[in-house]
Formats: C-alpha cells, structure tokens, sequence
C-alpha cells in the first residue's frame, strides 16, 4: 500500500469508529460519523422515533413501496440505542432486525400471505418488547440513564 493511500484509509475507518480505543478511564467516549450509537436511548426517546419512522414509512409508501427495506436501518439504529439501555450489545438489535426473516422462512409453504403476517407480527412484538423493556436505572458500560426531553430525543444528545 502506497504511503499516500493509508492517512486517506485511516481518516475514512475514524469516521465510521464508534468508539475511542484510547480512552481508558470509564466508558469509551462515542466519535465519528455514528458517534449517537454508543449512547443510550430511554423509551420516550425510542418511542419518539418508531412513531417518526412509522409515519415517514407509510407517507413514504406511497411514493416506492420497497421504502419499507429502507426505514429497516433507522428501526435497527433505535433499538441499538434501546439495547445500550437496558446494558446490551448492539448486535441485540442486529438479532432482532434478522428475526422476523427466519420467522417467515418456516411458514412460506402456506403462502406468501400467511409468511408476511407472521414476518410482520414478529417485527411489531419485537418493536413493543424493546420498547416495554426498562432500562438500567443507574449507569451502565454505555454511560448513565439520560431523561427524557424533546430536543433530546429528536437530536440524540
């Protein structure tokens, strides 16, 4: 690799690093472009953002109905957030993005009706249990409770 392209390579991961590795007092300090995913989200704030996700989905729809597949990253950025909450890994969320697929895949032999009910249950139960779930109430690897107000849940600081 040339000695031009690795400050370039370097500058590019930074950005999408999630966390400080040379931070080693307390919990490591969120940076670069998804600097938000390393906190905490409360069930006000989740809940703020299913609600804004639902209604972009549906106004959206109407537009391409494949924006479904697309609100899925927004879905899976909340619950990562709800999943630091309650003291879980992000891949918590990832599982749960991935659910109501497997869900689905037993039931296509009845149909592609029956399979998207069952896929689309599946997603609202989870979308309820990560929201009904309550959080740590003292601090966590993820940094303490933070309570709820509008122009914290709308700008994730």
């Amino acid at each position: 690799m040339s000695p031009d392209v690795r400050p370039r390579l370097l500058r590019v991961w930074r950005a999408f690093d999630v966390t400080d590795p040379h931070d080693t007092v307390g919990a490591a300090k969120p940076r670069g472009v998804f600097w938000w995913l390393g906190r905490r989200a409360g069930r006000g704030e989740y809940w703020v953002w299913v609600a804004i996700i639902f209604v972009l989905s549906i106004g959206l729809s109407y537009i391409d109905p494949d924006v479904g597949v697309a609100m899925t990253a927004p879905l899976t950025f909340a619950q990562i957030r709800r999943a630091h909450d309650f003291g879980r890994s992000g891949w918590w969320a990832a599982a749960a993005t991935v659910a109501p697929v497997v869900a689905t895949l037993p039931v296509l032999s009845m149909g592609l009706v029956t399979a998207t009910l069952v896929g689309v249950a599946a997603e609202l139960a989870l979308i309820v249990l990560f929201g009904a779930l309550p959080g740590d109430a003292g601090d966590n690897r993820f940094g303490p409770p933070r309570p709820f107000t509008w122009p914290v849940a709308l700008t994730g600081r």
